[in-house]
């Protein structure tokens, strides 16, 4: 994370945040029945009955054939994000055992020429990008349960998966945080100006990988499963937007962390590649990916994802003092 904003700063976050918020409810709003209107209860009621969907209709399920999350997992995940949050806060790395870029690193880098005001507006820009993106797969379970369309049940289930994806990222970004201990891009001018900013930052050996990109791509691939399988919006045409735009947000996410000088491109696409893997591969693994296995008809459906043929497998994370990743293991 950055360093800690200021006041004026923190109420700009808070005050984007709030109206992305109300964008996104209120743009969902739009796509649901006004019981209020009675001009629209009126033209509801002069339409014939075949025509009007019944209140199972219009409520949304959790699919037939999915696993459903159990409290197990979801004190294994709880344990997790927990693990995430307090190791960064407990080992802090006081010198770099990472410096330097590698691959494109230094190319894209290079390319920026950017003020210290420049590079602070981008600091803020990615931190309302981070806040904004976190809190809408939260947001919609809100907006949908008290729309009526989402039982309590449901609601609870979809909670239990988002927790058990972001206990997953979180444990595995601050795992190499601490141990690869890389210095962040702006710490190369450090050597020839100490007063420079955030040289004096404990925040400072913590380039790898970036976890502004790993949480928003986890936020957004929560996002893209949960429309594709359960149809959230109602509308394909909707639900696909909600993913694009989430995974837009991410995007842009990343790239105000290179622009910042707080990360190196590469942290940024390893961000992405966990976010991804955790938010929308692992949720599709262990409860979607036997959805249209079959139905009441004995049709097969299409999944939200191709079909991966990895087997029954485990996810294990690693991480040593020259980098970290997600493993699979399965028997085929």
């Amino acid at each position: 994370m950055a360093d800690c904003l200021g006041s004026k700063r923190r109420g700009a976050i808070a005050a984007c945040t709030l109206a992305w918020l109300v964008c996104a409810t209120t743009a969902h709003a739009q796509t649901l029945p006004n019981d209020d209107d009675p001009d629209a209860l009126a033209q509801d009621a002069s339409e014939p009955s075949a025509a009007q969907p019944s209140a199972a209709d219009l409520r949304l399920s959790w699919p037939a054939h999915a696993r459903r999350p159990g409290w197990v997992e979801a004190g294994v995940s709880a344990g997790l994000l927990a693990t995430g949050v307090a190791l960064p806060m407990l080992f802090k790395p006081t010198r770099a055992r990472w410096t330097g870029g590698i691959l494109m690193d230094g190319w894209v880098r290079g390319g920026l020429n950017l003020s210290p005001g420049q590079r602070a507006g981008a600091v803020t820009a990615s931190n309302i990008m981070l806040y904004s993106t976190l809190s809408v797969p939260f947001v919609e379970v809100a907006a949908e349960a008290l729309a009526g369309r989402m039982s309590g049940d449901l609601a609870l289930r979809i909670l239990l998966v988002e927790l058990q994806s972001f206990g997953v990222t979180g444990f595995v970004t601050a795992l190499p945080k601490v141990t690869a201990a890389r210095e962040r891009p702006y710490g190369l001018r450090c050597d020839s100006d100490p007063s420079a900013p955030g040289c004096d930052s404990s925040e400072r050996y913590v380039s790898f990988f970036s976890g502004h990109t790993s949480l928003t791509f986890t936020a957004a691939g929560l996002s893209c499963v949960m429309h594709r399988q359960l149809h959230l919006y109602g509308r394909p045409g909707l639900d696909a937007a909600a993913c694009g735009l989430a995974l837009g947000a991410a995007t842009v996410t990343g790239v105000l962390r290179v622009v910042a000088d707080q990360h190196w491109t590469s942290d940024v696409v390893m961000g992405a590649a966990v976010g991804l893997l955790s938010g929308w591969l692992l949720p599709y693994l262990l409860y979607f990916r036997d959805v249209g296995d079959s139905n009441d008809d004995g049709d097969r459906e299409t999944s939200g994802l191709p079909s991966t043929g990895l087997g029954s497998g485990v996810f294990s994370p690693w991480a040593n003092p020259g980098g970290a990743g997600l493993s699979y293991s399965a028997l085929f």
